[in-house]
Order: structure tokens, then sequence, then C-alpha cells
């Protein structure tokens, strides 16, 4: 077996591909900056404590806000829409892993029909995961 130096897998990345709802950005005393992309996928029943679009935070530089507003106001982007995301896998809260985005482009525009916005709303088949009572 041959020695593996640790410094030759570099960044953990992934590749997403989703719709982006939203995107938005903080600035907390110019000392704490950054931003989210918010994406969406369709529910699929398989958690019942989900109605509606599942929802996913990845977490972006501040500067790509700027990047992102400069591209709607091109054309380039519509939002929401269809995009790529490259993104660093990071340590996230509670040792979960999280999403940074590194770049975004975007590959298709949505086509909103009565039907997919139905179908998003479907409940799980499934019993909750808690039954509280109100």
């Amino acid at each position: 077996m041959s020695d593996f130096n640790l410094d030759d897998l570099g960044n953990l990345e992934v590749t997403l591909r989703g719709v982006v709802d939203t995107v938005s950005k903080y600035d907390i005393d110019d000392a704490n900056k950054g931003g989210f992309l918010w994406l969406t996928k369709p529910n699929n029943g398989e958690n019942p404590n989900i109605l509606g679009n599942q929802i996913i935070k990845v977490t972006m530089p501040f500067e790509m806000f700027q990047y992102c507003s400069e591209q709607c106001n091109l054309g380039n982007f519509v939002i929401p829409g269809v995009f790529e995301i490259r993104a660093s896998v990071i340590s996230g809260s509670g040792n979960k892993s999280g999403h940074k985005a590194i770049s975004i482009k975007q590959i298709a525009r949505l086509k909103i029909t009565a039907e997919s916005m139905a179908s998003s709303a479907k409940p799980s088949n499934k019993p909750p995961v808690s039954d509280s009572k109100l």
C-alpha cells in the first residue's frame, strides 16, 4: 500500500442543479457579510412533515449577490429559474454538512403551470412524526 498525502485531496466540491427561488444577502456592520441561494424541489411525499416544496439553503459569498443582480438586470438570469451551482462542502451546524456556492449559471427558465403548482402541494401518505393536538 502506498502513502497518500491528504493535501492532494483539495476541497470537496459538488454540483447542484435545481430551482433557485430566491437570492438574498446580509451585511451586519461590515464585519459579517454573506448571502444565500434558496433552492426548491418538488415534495416527493417522503417527509410527512413538509407541505409544499422542499427547501435547500446554500450559503454564498457576499459578492455573488451583486453578480446575480447584474445578471438579472442584463436578462441573463431569471429568478426563479433552473440553475447549476458549483459548491464546496462545508461543516454546518450540528455536525451536518452544508454547501457554499463557488459559481452559478442558469441552465433553464421555468415554465410554471397550475398542474406543477398543485403537484408540489400534495401531502404525504406517511404518518407524521409527531401528531400534535392544537
